[in-house]
């Protein structure tokens, strides 16, 4: 038996069948469920009975209802349905009511070569070679329908716009779509109802016509008053008028659309864009309409940025973005949140979401030679400084700057401060360095171990609240200067002498041929060489992070402060090059049920991680699936 492609176009005849159908069920002739079974039947027995192989999604039932939802599209110009992916359909749509003559004796070949049951089928069935041939593609055609053109004068008269936009009012409440001969045949279809006379415009011709009735936006045409009832556009129309009597240099569409939201709801106004275009249409000779909003006349600029730092400076008070927002109403907010982010040589940053104007800030020369010298100061000994250290200098030595200034948090005084220093200096978060110096929080951490040799893990950690970051994101920092040598300690790296040699084979005795081990599975440390401290786990985290020759340690992203973890492994150990491999290998060796709950808890009791969870613990699931299965 011949194969034939199962994804086969529509022909002009199914869609004849498929239209038809369509129109019984709107008629109520036929059940939709009758209809779609019968012609799914239908196209599939031809097929059949022709010799030629389907498969079970050839025209089922499900895809002749996906179609007849298509065509339900054509007919009701787009407002209901799906939009069809082919020209065939609308086609044949427009077939049906411009040439209904045409579209019929389609639909009766159709009928001829889809019997609508077997026996049928027999009788009337013609041989394969003489059935018409069919190109199973979209066929398109170049004919578009015939209307008799009439003279201007006919059309322009004041009684045909009269019936036209009487037509559009009862028909087309929601708006006739320009550029749709489907929704023209309908209009002329209802025009001939309703006045028991022909239309004789063309298409052209009526959608010139269309459009001086009433208002075009988004490609369709309204009736004004449908769109926007006459109670609903004198209260606007006042509002206008009131604000703009107030003082109000524009009036923007996007404030008066959000003030008048709720009863525009019951409008077919969707947007600001329609509200523009529509009042435009009613009050155009009144004001004057920009793309932003509505003025008196034209040329009035409105700088929204100046409004807003006008407005922060009146106020005379840190400020938030809502409180701005709110009290600028007659300003689209999309424009006010824009200005009191971006205008940062005035208004300053006093938190999050926070403003203030530069002038709330009191600082006299004196007062900022002071500071400059503190800052420089620093500077030339370390490098940097941070926040609290300089708010700490000032309280010593000009206590009255801050007293003078209490109103002011101390994110916003930092940020005043280096606004008022002309930016001389790189403020990064909280750490004040030279412009040419950008500091960054590791280089401040590393910075610190240098400058203070010996240091506890609180003191160290309380710098890192100082610059806003977490310590376990620095800690193998702090190794280049220092080496920690207990769970609170830290000390110069002078201090500890490592034999590096020796403490590689202490640490080998524990190492097996798989050559990986659990840190905390170095039970002992009799066998390890002096080096000027106790060892033990942290001691040896630091030998490994920073001296070892032979031997790494792999850990879980970031170092933890509390708890040693991770694997030691050999550096040269081509299949652990990261710590994925090494779990991945060690649950493969350790005969567990490969899960995802028995995985965690054996890296948590064999000291890998300190908590049951593992970003990547899938993929390292699926490696160990793998090494156990080779």
């Amino acid at each position: 038996m011949k194969t034939f492609a199962q994804n086969i176009s529509w022909n002009r005849q199914e869609t004849a069948l498929l239209i038809d159908a369509y129109l019984r069920i709107k008629a109520g002739e036929l059940k939709k469920r009758t209809a779609v079974l019968n012609l799914s039947a239908r196209l599939r027995n031809r097929m059949i009975h022709n010799g030629i192989e389907i498969n079970e999604k050839y025209r089922n039932e499900s895809g002749i209802m996906l179609q007849m939802s298509t065509i339900d599209y054509c007919f009701t110009s787009g407002e209901h349905g799906l939009k069809p992916s082919n020209s065939l359909f609308p086609e044949l749509c427009e077939l049906y009511l411009s040439h209904r003559e045409e579209f019929n004796a389609i639909l009766l070949q159709a009928e001829r070569m889809y019997p609508t049951s077997a026996a049928e089928s027999h009788e009337k069935k013609a041989p394969f070679s003489d059935l018409p041939k069919h190109n199973y593609r979209d066929e398109k055609t170049t004919e578009d329908p015939v209307v008799e053109e009439a003279p201007m004068e006919t059309y322009q008269s004041h009684n045909m716009l009269d019936e036209i936009k009487a037509i559009l009012g009862q028909y087309f409440v929601n708006g006739y779509r320009l550029n749709s001969m489907i929704e023209f045949k309908r209009f002329i279809r209802f025009y001939q109802d309703k006045f028991n006379k022909s239309c004789s415009l063309t298409a052209d011709q009526f959608s010139q016509m269309v459009k001086s009735c009433g208002i075009s936006c988004n490609g369709k045409v309204f009736i004004p008053e449908q769109l926007l009832p006459i109670t609903l556009r004198d209260e606007i129309k006042s509002h206008v008028e009131s604000e703009l009597s107030q003082g109000k240099r524009c009036v923007y569409y996007e404030v008066l659309f959000n003030d008048f939201k709720d009863k525009l709801l019951e409008t077919l106004i969707p947007d600001r864009e329609t509200l523009h275009t529509c009042l435009h249409f009613f009050f155009g000779d009144m004001w004057h309409f920009s793309d932003e909003g509505i003025t008196l006349t034209d040329g009035i600029e409105v700088d929204i940025d100046q409004e807003v730092v006008k407005y922060i400076k009146e106020l005379g008070r840190v400020v938030t973005e809502d409180e701005v927002i709110s009290g600028l109403g007659h300003l689209p907010s999309d424009g006010v949140r824009l200005a009191f982010s971006r205008n940062k040589d005035e208004l300053i940053i006093g938190g999050r979401k926070q403003r203030f104007h530069i002038n709330l800030f009191v600082i006299s020369n004196e007062e900022l030679k002071v500071v400059k010298s503190l800052i420089d100061n620093a500077i030339d000994q370390y490098r940097f400084m941070t926040s609290d250290e300089l708010f700490n200098d000032i309280r010593i030595n000009i206590p009255e700057l801050l007293s003078n200034n209490s109103s002011i948090p101390d994110t916003g005084i930092r940020n005043a401060l280096a606004s008022s220093l002309g930016h001389k200096y790189a403020f990064n978060g909280p750490i004040i360095s030279a412009n040419y110096d950008d500091i960054t929080a590791g280089d401040a951490i590393q910075h610190f171990a240098f400058k203070k040799r010996d240091f506890s893990l609180k003191e160290v950690d309380a710098f890192a609240s100082q610059l806003n970051v977490m310590i376990t994101s620095y800690l193998n920092m702090l190794l280049d200067y220092s080496i920690r040598v207990d769970e609170k300690t830290f000390v110069h790296v002078d201090k500890v002498r490592f034999n590096i040699v020796e403490t590689d084979v202490a640490i080998s005795k524990f190492i097996d041929k798989k050559g990986y081990l659990p840190i905390k599975d170095i039970y002992s440390f009799a066998g390890f060489p002096e080096c000027g401290f106790p060892w033990n786990h942290r001691l040896l985290e630091s030998f490994l992070l920073s001296r070892s020759k032979k031997y790494s340690l792999l850990y879980n992203h970031f170092l933890n402060k509390n708890c040693v973890s991770g694997a030691i492994v050999e550096k040269y150990n081509t299949k652990l090059q990261s710590f994925n491999d090494v779990l991945s290998f060690a649950l493969a060796d350790s005969g567990i049920p490969l899960t995802t709950n028995d995985a965690l808890e054996f890296f948590v009791q064999k000291g890998y991680i300190t908590r049951r969870r593992y970003a990547q613990i899938e993929l390292v699931l699926a490696r160990a699936k793998q090494i156990r299965n080779n």
